[in-house]
This record gives structure tokens, C-alpha cells and sequence, in this order.
């Protein structure tokens, strides 16, 4: 089984790497197999030797932070801030094509029970590059 990077540890957090490919937790969907446990929270668990509890998600696709609470008190606490939006999230990606300056886009993003939810994404154009064809 893959180690995952941890990248800040104290009595109350652990913040994790997540490779793009990993699931965050195990799929509440019964119909998928984790024959292999790609997940996060079981790997680090294993990893850990102890009980961890998610504070977030962050999709398959996706690379990034994780974070996990160490007791699951705390991690009502942490769950709460995310849910009440007070903690700042931000995503870096590669994108096709050229962006001048910064764009905003208002568009609805769908939540996990299906219902719209409205989204304001701010994009600043990093670094351009070309590559050959």
C-alpha cells in the first residue's frame, strides 16, 4: 500500500497529500469496489495506526490538502467552519487557452443531493505557456 505525504502533524490535526486519482474516504456508493483501498483516510489510518476523521473532501480528480481531525470533538468544530464557509479554499489548475487578466464567473455548481447551489469562481491567470503540437 502507497504512503501518503503528510505535510503538517500536531495532537489535534494532520494535514495530508492527496494525489489526483485518490479517493478522500471510502465511496458511500456500495456499487463501487475499493479492492485496493485508494483512499485517503484508510491509507493514512493504516499509515498512522490510529483513527483519523475527515474535516473535508476534495473529488477524485483532484490533488491537494487534506485535512483530519484526530478526535472527532475537534472535528465537529473544523467540519462546522467549512460548512459555514469561514475557511478559504484555493484550487490552481492547468487550463487550454488564454486568459487576460481576471475573470469572474458566476455560475451554480451542483451539491451532493442533486440541488443547484450558487458558485462565484474568481480566475487570475498565473503563468501562460505554449506548448508544440
Amino acid at each position: 500500500m502507497r504512503a501518503l505525504r503528510i505535510l503538517y502533524e500536531d495532537e489535534y490535526l494532520l494535514a495530508a497529500d492527496k494525489p489526483a486519482g485518490f479517493y478522500s474516504m471510502p465511496s458511500e456508493d456500495k456499487s463501487i469496489s475499493h479492492s485496493f483501498h485508494w483512499d485517503a483516510l484508510h491509507i493514512l489510518e493504516k499509515q498512522k495506526g490510529q483513527r483519523l476523521y475527515p474535516a473535508h473532501r476534495l473529488d477524485r480528480a483532484t490533488s491537494g490538502l487534506l485535512l483530519f481531525s484526530k478526535q472527532q470533538s475537534f472535528n465537529d468544530a473544523i467540519q462546522r467552519q467549512f460548512r459555514e464557509r469561514e475557511v478559504a479554499k484555493t484550487y490552481f489548475c492547468v487550463v487550454r487557452g488564454r486568459l487576460e487578466g481576471e475573470a469572474l464567473i458566476e455560475a451554480p455548481l451542483k451539491n451532493e443531493d442533486g440541488a443547484m447551489q450558487p458558485a462565484l469562481t474568481r480566475a487570475v491567470a498565473l503563468h501562460q505557456f505554449t506548448l508544440p503540437i
